[in-house]
Parts: structure tokens; C-alpha cells; sequence
């Protein structure tokens, strides 16, 4: 059966600090799957790239507006429902996403909110329209759904439905997202059980589908370069290896975030030798007490070392991830972590503040210890909510922290940040768009990078000069798409 009704699929990241410059990969799975049982006119709107006043003249022809939110922007996102009621009293508003499955009775309470979905959407929501469009209207808002079982059964996200020009605009080069799994089995603190709520069980999709969706990518969007979004790319080892094997062929530059614990030098040298560009890693903390007793990491930091420095002996990039302000870490333990960060030999580095982000454990036990600050849930992440904050706006270094310990407080996690600021800058890092990441631009320069436009980083590094970094980056784009 066709469907003719109008659905708007609705990314509200307008204010978002930290709203991604691709389209969202989770509207667009749900974009696929609508047209795939007979919904035609489905439209995608991106509040980063289209005006409030655009959107209220789309919703106006609209019979469905699915939204997908956050808990950071669950308050704003209520707030835009009550404005699209305004604009069209018959519009039918269905609420899904990360809030909607860790907080669905919140999510329902509105009565701007008509349904809302838990979990995963590709099944789930083409059934509940069929039911509202047949007049079989469910009598209960909140529609649980069951996980997919096979992800190779779903069809390949529909990009098409967002402006992807518009995200093209904002960088040199596009970079398309795609995933191979979902959720992850680990039981990190600053992740779970939040993850599994929202995202199920462990699910890999298989390396044949992958590889099929890369050539359709490269087919219909002329996609080159590629980010797997996956929380967890590297978990399953014989998976990794028999992909690098296959997309070898397809002749494309990728990269992707793995768990150090996964990792060892066959598998980083099949991702490089596979076309592998980056690698992203949580390395959290400079401690080892805090990465066993506090995060529940599971690997050592000598691995971790040894990890950076494969990937430096393969020349395969590394962006490492650190963390302050972790619930029951010690001032000492953060200076280990600024430490760690600064030795361990990787290209990039980012810092970031811990937050009390819904329904992770880390989260619990502060509450358990009278740690957690009252707030709202918008003041999650949000820059200069806290009177300490010392860094205004910025998205990484103006996020404060939720938490009063028994031995720190937003007030010291402040004088850390500057104090991270202040380290990296004195060894000659260059701090990303002003923000909490780092880059050793030299390293780059006269590694990876020395026979492109490596001297045009170190022209910026010697007269900081920006014209050098942008002609830099030009070099960058015409090596990637020498590629192709």
C-alpha cells in the first residue's frame, strides 16, 4: 500500500554546541525504512541548516512530525512542539531517540507529544503510521518496540532526504558516516547501562552488507571518504580483518573509534594498509586505579601506550580521548591524565569535562554519595551555566562540572582546564577552533604528512600565518580525492 501523507523527520540542533556537520544517520535509517513499506513524501529538516521560521512554513503541509532528541535538548525540543502545534493544531508529533528510550513517560507527558517510540524506529514507526492512517490509532503513547535482530535486513539510510549541500559547506570535504554495528557489550560507567537502553544488544552487521552499502555510497553520493560511527568499530578482531581485506578493493579513505582492549598491531596495520586514516581512542584517564575501579575499562595503560605507538610505526593518525572531572577520581589522578595525554605520542588529543548524562552508572553512584549538583537537564554540557566557568561559550572548555566530590569541585575543575590549556599551548600544540582538543601540528608535519603539505603546516607553526592552514587543507582535499 502507498502512502501519500507528508512526514518531516526532525533533527532539532539549532543551539546545538555539539550538532554533527553530516546528516543524522539515524533519521535517515528511518527515512529508508519509510519508503520501503510505502511512505513517499518523507522530508528531512535539519535545524542546523534551516531557519525556525522555514521550518513552521514546512510543518503547516504536514501530517507527521517525528522528532528525534536528546536529554540535553529534550526541555527546547518540547518547547518547539508546543510552537508547531501553534502552527498546525492537526499535526500528528511523534518523539523518538536517545530521551525517548531512557525517559519515555517523561517524553509522553506533554500533551504536545502524541506517540512516543523506545528504541529503535526502522519497524516500529512505519507500523504505528500504518495503524494512524488506517484509523486504528494506538490508545497508548509510549510504543515499545523489539530490537532488529538482523541488520543486514534493513535497508541502507536515505541521505537524500536532508540538504546535503548545505553540510558540504561546511568543510573542505564531506565525509559520509556509516555504521557496521550497534550498541557494545562493554560495561564502561560513563556509558551504561544508558547505551543498552538506547541502542540494545550487540549487533554486527555482516562485512558483505558493509562493503555493498560503501559501493552504493560511492555510486549514488559519490562518497570517497567515510567515518564508521559505530561506538565500538574494533571489537570483533576476525571481523576487522576480514573487512580491511575487502574494502581494500573499493579503494576508499575511512576512519573509525575502537577500545584500546580490542586492539593489537595485525589489526592496526590490515586497517592501514585498508585505507584507514584515523583512529579514535578512549583513553579517558591517565590512572590506572580509575580506568579499573571507577570506569571499568578493562585494559592497561602500558597497552594503550604501545597502541599509540603502533599506530606511529604504521604512520596511521590517532586522536586520543581523555577525561576530568570523573566521579571518585582524586586531584592527583587528573594531573596523571593531563600527564599521560601529553606523552603518550598521539596526534590529537581531546579533553573533556564529565557530566552527569541520564542513566549511566557513573551518574547513580553520584547520587548515592550526595555528589551531583541539583541542575536541569539543559545545563548538561551546557557552556557558562556554572559561575566558575571560566571559558564563556566554548563548546569542550566552557563545559563546567555537575559534581562536588569529597575531595574537588567545579571550582578546581576550572583551574585544571586552564591548566591543560596552558600545558599543551607551552609545548607548542596548536588548540583546535579554540576548543578542549589539541593537535601536534609539527608531529604531523614531518610525519604522516611531510610529502603533501606538511610544509604548509609548519609555515603556520613558524609565522602563524591562518592562509598557510587553509592552503594546508586544499592539499588535504586533493590528496583524498587522488584516491578515488
Amino acid at each position: 500500500m502507498m502512502y501519500e501523507e507528508r512526514i518531516i523527520l526532525l533533527h532539532p540542533s539549532q543551539g546545538d554546541i555539539f550538532a554533527s556537520d553530516r546528516p543524522p544517520l539515524g533519521l535517515c535509517y528511518i527515512a529508508s525504512s519509510l519508503k520501503a513499506n510505502g511512505f513517499t513524501n518523507v522530508v528531512g529538516i535539519d535545524l542546523l541548516n534551516t531557519s525556525l521560521p522555514d521550518l513552521y512554513e514546512e510543518a503547516k503541509n504536514a501530517d507527521i512530525i517525528g522528532i528525534s532528541v536528546t536529554s540535553r535538548l529534550f526541555p527546547s525540543t518540547i518547547l518547539l512542539a508546543k510552537e508547531l502545534k501553534k502552527v498546525n493544531p492537526n499535526v500528528i508529533i511523534v518523539l523518538g531517540g536517545p530521551h525517548a528510550s531512557l525517559n519515555p513517560e517523561e517524553c509522553a507527558r506533554p500533551d504536545q507529544i502524541d506517540y512516543v517510540i523506545m528504541g529503535e524506529g526502522e519497524e516500529s514507526f512505519p507500523r504505528l503510521l500504518e495503524l494512524i492512517f488506517t484509523n486504528k490509532s494506538p490508545k497508548d503513547k509510549i510504543i515499545r518496540c523489539k530490537w532488529i535482530k538482523d541488520l543486514d535486513s534493513l535497508p541502507f539510510p536515505d541521505f537524500s532526504i536532508f540538504p546535503t549541500k548545505e553540510y558540504s559547506r561546511m568543510k573542505l570535504f564531506t565525509i559520509s558516516n556509516l555504521m557496521t554495528g550497534r550498541s557494545c557489550p562493554n560495561n564502561c560507567t560513563n556509558c551504561q547501562p544508558a547505551l543498552r537502553n538506547i541502542a540494545g544488544p550487540y549487533r554486527k552487521r555482516s562485512v558483505a552488507n558493509v562493503i555493498e552499502e560503501i559501493r552504493f555510497m560511492k555510486k549514488t553520493y559519490n562518497s570517497y571518504l567515510f567515518n564508521f560511527a559505530d561506538s565500538n568499530f574494533t571489537l570483533l578482531k576476525d571481523w576487522v580483518i576480514d573487512f580491511c581485506e575487502e574494502v581494500k578493493k573499493e579503494n576508499i579513505r575511512w576512519g573509525c573509534s575502537g577500545c584500546v582492549k580490542d586492539i593489537d598491531y595485525e589489526m592496526l596495520k590490515a586497517m592501514k594498509d585498508s585505507g584507514c586514516l584515523l583512529l579514535s581512542l578512549g583513553v579517558e584517564s591517565g590512572s590506572q586505579r580509575v580506568l579499573d575501579d571507577v570506569l571499568k575499562k578493562r585494559f592497561k595503560i602500558e597497552h594503550a601506550i604501545n597502541v599509540i605507538r603502533w599506530s606511529n610505526d604504521l604512520k596511521l593518525r590517532t586522536w586520543c580521548f581523555f577525561m576530568i572531572g570523573i566521579p571518585g577520581e582524586t586531584k592527583e589522578e587528573m594531573q596523571q591524565t593531563v600527564d599521560l595525554a601529553l606523552s603518550i605520542g598521539t596526534n590529537m588529543v581531546q579533553f573533556s569535562v564529565g557530566v552527569p548524562q541520564p542513566d549511566i552508572e557513573w551518574t547513580r553512584t553520584s547520587i548515592e554519595k550526595k555528589w551531583l549538583i541539583p541542575h536541569k537537564l539543559e545545563d548538561i554540557e551546557k557552556p557558562g551555566h556554572y559561575p566558575y566557568n571560566l571559558f564563556g561559550d566554548d563548546p569542550w572548555l566552557g563545559r563546567t562540572s555537575l559534581f562536588q566530590t569529597d575531595r574537588w569541585g567545579p571550582d578546581f575543575i576550572e583551574v585544571m582546564k586552564q591548566r591543560i590549556v596552558n600545558t599543551f599551548e607551552k609545548e607548542g600544540w596548536f588548540r583546535n577552533r579554540g576548543g578542549f582538543a589539541f593537535r601536534d601540528l609539527k608531529k604531523e608535519a614531518q610525519t604522516s604528512f611531510k610529502e603533501t603539505f606538511g610544509s604548509e603546516i609548519m609555515l603556520f607553526l613558524n609565522n602563524r600565518d591562518m592562509k598557510h592552514l587553509g592552503i594546508a587543507s586544499k592539499l588535504f582535499t586533493e590528496k583524498i580525492k587522488g584516491y578515488t
